[in-house]
This record gives structure tokens, sequence and C-alpha cells, in this order.
């Protein structure tokens, strides 16, 4: 029993031993930090050594310029500088009423040249009328033509005619669309 008594006491010492030991490593934690001190030195440009020295720009490897074929105020701009862009994706809109107006306004000088090509087509195809309705109104009353050929010329000469009054009118109304697709005009 006193071997046993001996043995408690030596393992109540490495107990204590450890304990005291845990002790003594949180006070030295919680106690103040060792600080170390140092001093700041200037160094001029030619004090160091330089391996590489470079100005320059930092640039992107692809580019895009971005342009209109038609000129307008910007009503919607979809993207930042940096964005990623995919193909045919619409990144910003202009205001159309200008280029609308524009459009109409050369849509209307074109249905003006076309009303005026259709006149000269139609005064050439009755001065062509007239001759075969000269030559019918000589040669029917003698017999060489047949009278229905007359009737036709005549026919056609009519037609002609109204070809010529039905284009005039074309192009009135083409001149009246083209005034109207540039807007109202003030006048003094």
């Amino acid at each position: 029993m006193a071997a046993r008594r001996g043995r408690n006491w030596i393992a109540y010492g490495i107990v204590a031993l450890l304990l005291l030991g845990v002790a003594l490593a949180a006070l030295k934690l919680a106690g103040p930090q060792a600080v170390e001190t140092t001093t700041v030195v200037s160094a001029y440009p030619s004090q160091t050594y330089t391996l590489l020295n470079a100005t320059g720009y930092v640039v992107s490897q692809r580019k895009a310029a971005v342009a209109s074929k038609a000129q307008g105020r910007l009503e919607w701009l979809g993207v930042l500088e940096g964005t990623h862009v995919r193909k045919d994706e619409v990144i910003a809109r202009l205001e159309s009423a200008d280029v609308k107006a524009q459009l109409a306004q050369a849509k209307a000088k074109a249905q003006i040249k076309v009303a005026q090509a259709n006149l000269a087509l139609q005064r050439a195809e009755l001065k062509n009328v007239q001759i075969s309705l000269r030559c019918s109104a000589i040669l029917a009353p003698n017999g060489a033509v047949p009278a229905a050929q007359y009737d036709s010329d005549l026919a056609r000469y009519d037609k002609a005619r109204a070809s010529i009054d039905n284009s005039r009118a074309a192009i009135v109304s083409a001149e009246a669309n083209a005034q109207a697709a540039q807007g109202p005009s003030i006048k003094p």
C-alpha cells in the first residue's frame, strides 16, 4: 500500500508540473509581445539596380469601332466600356424619326423620277400612235387598209393620250408625297 501511495504522489507531481507549464505558456502569450524595430532608408534611382524600366499603355488584343450609317441622337445605350458583346447584338439605338423622314423623302423623290420616266414613255408611244393613225386616215378611205385598222389606231391614240394624263397626275401625286415627307415648311 505504501508503494501505491508513492506512485500516486508521482502521478500528482507530473500533473502539477504539466499544469504549471501550461500556466507559464499562457502568461507568456498573454503578456507583452516583443517588437522588432528597423530603420527606413530612402533609395534613389541611382542606388537601385533596375532590370527593366518601361512606359506605355495597356491595349486590348481585339478592338471594335462602332459607327452608324445614319446620323442621329443616341436614344438608348445598352453597354458600358469593356462590356463583352456578341455578333448581331443590339448595343445602342438612335432616334429614328429623322432617318425615317429622310427615307420617306428619298422614296418620294424616286417615285417622282419613276412617274417622269413613265410620262416620257407615254409621249413616245403617243408619237408612234399618231404616225399610225395618220397613215390609217390616209389609206382607209381608199380601201388600202381595212376600216377596222383605222378604228384600232384611233383607239390606241385615245389610250395613249389618257396614259399621258395619268402620268402627269402621278407626277403631281409623287411631288405632293415628297413635299409631305419633307415636313411642314415655315413660310414668311
